[in-house]
């Protein structure tokens, strides 16, 4: 009995067309067993984390007094790990939740990391050599990374990445360099010519 084909895999992003604009979405958090055993730790750990404080200070309250802790000790390394469990609950919200835009006009190349993220505004007329990084470090080799670099607050990685003056971009980090390739074709297409090196071809 032949055995079925594998179907094609489904693109990440969700892409919208209209006359002017390519507007693509997407999501922080990769599909697939390990990532989500990644996320079920990571989400386990955190609600471990916001109870240990809370755990410290009953147990130093209700230690006799000659074994209680210095006060200033405790209320220290309480307030360091509440900081240090806000910041990984920001970074499990935009996880979960986030999404990475990338918006496309004939005057703009808009990338934006929502909800917390900076929008970057870059001018279309000065993006050159629009590709895909083949060799790139990819979040889906090592899911970590994308965890603990901070790409969900605007670390420009990615395997997307284009010129800009004597800088270079990067964007689209959890996607796969064939997905990846699709949207670069797809950008060429619909705005090859407003690029930097398009305006260069058409002038020559």
């Amino acid at each position: 009995m032949a055995m079925a084909f594998v179907e094609p895999y489904k693109p990440k992003a969700k892409i919208a067309e209209t006359e002017n604009v390519v507007h693509i979405e997407i999501p922080f958090r990769s599909k697939g067993f390990m990532a989500w055993l990644m996320w079920s730790l990571f989400t386990t750990l955190l609600l471990a984390a916001w109870f240990a404080p809370v755990f410290i200070l009953h147990q130093s309250i209700k230690a006799p007094t000659q074994d209680k802790p210095p006060f200033l000790f405790v209320a220290v390394f309480v307030t360091v790990w509440l900081l240090i469990t806000l910041l990984l609950s920001g970074l499990w919200w935009q996880i979960t939740f986030g999404r990475e835009i990338v918006t496309v006009t004939p005057q703009e190349l808009i990338l934006w990391w929502r909800p917390f993220g900076q929008q970057r505004r870059y001018r279309l007329s000065d993006v050159k050599n629009l590709r895909v990084l083949e060799d790139a470090f990819s979040v889906l080799d090592n899911p970590w990374y994308f965890w603990w670099l901070g790409y969900p607050f605007g670390v420009l990685v990615g395997v997307l990445a284009f010129d800009y003056g004597a800088g270079t971009v990067r964007f689209g980090a959890i996607l796969d360099p064939a997905e990846a390739r699709q949207i670069v074709a797809l950008l060429k297409e619909r705005f090859g010519q407003y690029m930097a090196d398009g305006r260069i071809e058409a002038d020559s």
